[in-house]
């Protein structure tokens, strides 16, 4: 055989077979310097992070950008590290809490294989299991880049859409149901949802007692979503017994439970998760609780010996501290949060998604 040619139908050396397709990295974009860190840099590695789908995929590039390039990473966008970067200091790297950013950032983003369930509840109102729910919604939106949806499943006529900006969604979640064989394309849904921040897209509930869905309804409900939405977050009621409730959280892929930082919430919860956890015992072990002390200052409740109470029974126990702009009420703008509430939600979310199953 004559050197340098290669045989018919046998690939040159590092090239990919046929019919193998390089793997494909969802949307990115550049974020301006003073904007808040929503896309982090995809490409590089940071120090510290954990393993992720993404990384993976990363790690088969066969010429590297940083490798080549001048000034291929993205250049610090918190803290005083921008401000060094904008005047020059070329050789400042992100600061600890950006590198915490952009590793929730990678967990957030894992790639999934199916449309996954997140069923937010709490035993006792007014812990801010709304807040939650729809902040949760709001991060993955803005982090993944596909579509995300919160489904209000509050069956006493939910506030979930009080927490979204008007206008709002003529049609609700009954509505939903039972004109659900007219939704064949994603536009069909627009009368049904409303667009909050970020691009979550919330399903309001009935406010008409008539408009009470059961457990077959919502599993209707959820079957229409998942047709075009990748991650669907639910917002439970209060009525844990009530066969609707039961319903999807056995539909649900994972399970976040809500209380306030006082001993009454949380005697509440550790009860109800009790009783949870004789029917799910797999979904109440692998759960993510929130201590929520966005509305109210944690007073001489000792925190660290309930976290420890509560990481006998769930994986994950997160803590979200005071928040100004959240105790006013309204409608919730990212922008205002606190550093520290952001860190929170950022974390909560990437638990979250890491802590979903494979299949």
């Amino acid at each position: 055989m004559t050197k340098g040619v290669r045989p018919v139908g046998e690939p040159a050396r590092g090239a990919r077979p046929r019919g193998e397709q390089r793997p494909v990295v969802s949307r990115s974009g550049t974020p301006e310097l003073d904007a808040p860190l929503w896309f982090p840099d995809r490409t590089g590695a940071d120090a510290g992070a954990e393993p992720s789908t993404l990384a993976k995929v990363d790690q088969s590039r066969l010429l590297r950008p940083e490798d080549y390039l001048r000034e291929s990473r993205q250049p610090p966008i918190l803290g005083w590290q921008r401000i060094a970067w904008r005047l020059g200091a070329r050789g400042v790297r992100p600061g600890a809490r950006e590198r915490r950013h952009r590793r929730w950032a990678r967990l957030s983003r894992r790639p999934l294989a199916a449309p996954k369930v997140i069923a937010v509840f709490s035993p006792k109102g007014g812990v801010g299991k709304s807040t939650t729910a729809l902040q949760l919604g709001q991060v993955l939106a803005r982090l993944r880049g596909d579509l995300i949806a919160a489904l209000d499943a509050n069956p006493d006529s939910g506030n979930l859409i009080k927490r979204v900006a008007e206008p709002y969604s003529p049609g609700s979640a009954s509505e939903l149901r039972c004109y659900s064989e007219h939704v064949q394309r994603y536009a069909d849904l627009m009368p049904y949802v409303t667009e909050a921040e970020g691009g979550l897209c919330v399903v309001r509930s009935d406010t008409a007692a008539a408009g009470r869905l059961g457990p077959v309804e919502y599993r209707e409900v959820l079957g229409v979503l998942s047709r075009f939405y990748s991650i669907i977050v639910v917002d439970l009621g209060t009525g844990m017994r009530e066969a609707a409730f039961l319903s999807i959280v056995e539909a649900a892929d994972a399970v976040v439970a809500v209380t306030r930082p006082s001993f009454d919430a949380a005697e509440v919860l550790v009860e109800g998760m009790d009783w949870l956890a004789r029917r799910f015992p797999l979904k109440v072990a692998t759960s993510t609780v929130v201590v929520n002390a966005s509305h109210t200052v944690a007073g001489e409740l000792d925190l660290d010996r309930l976290e420890a109470e509560l990481s006998r029974q769930v994986a994950h126990v997160l803590r979200v501290p005071h928040d100004r702009h959240l105790a006013a009420g309204g409608v919730p703008q990212w922008l205002l949060l606190s550093h520290h509430t952001q860190d929170a939600y950022l974390k909560l979310a990437a638990t979250v998604v890491d802590s979903l199953p494979e299949g």
